[in-house]
């Protein structure tokens, strides 16, 4: 215990001589703590918890297609042409009467 006392005492006294290289420490410290925090947060958030969904197994992305110049491209559907499509097509009825 009294090595560890000793060991304290002389790293404040380095640190005291030098505040730049301690303020420097500190701050290394405090942004890799606070971006291993966030890291691991998201991780856990995305990948280790389950989705907040009932049945997330099937979660299904609709598209809208349309021709460019350059090819095709595709965009999320807006919710005013996912509500037309869904009431004229019998597979969009069931994923919406699934999500409600």
């Amino acid at each position: 215990m009294e090595t560890l006392l000793q060991d304290v005492h002389y790293a404040s006294r380095g640190l005291m001589r030098n505040p730049v290289f301690a303020l420097t420490a500190i701050a290394s410290l405090v942004l890799g703590i606070g971006a291993s925090l966030a890291i691991f947060t998201v991780t856990d958030k995305l990948l280790l918890r389950p989705l907040p969904f009932r049945d997330p197994c099937n979660l299904t992305i609709v598209w809208e297609a349309h021709r460019t110049p350059n090819g095709d491209a595709h965009n999320v559907v807006s919710p005013g042409n996912y509500s037309t499509g869904s009431a004229r097509t019998a597979s969009l009825n069931r994923c919406r009467d699934s999500a409600m």
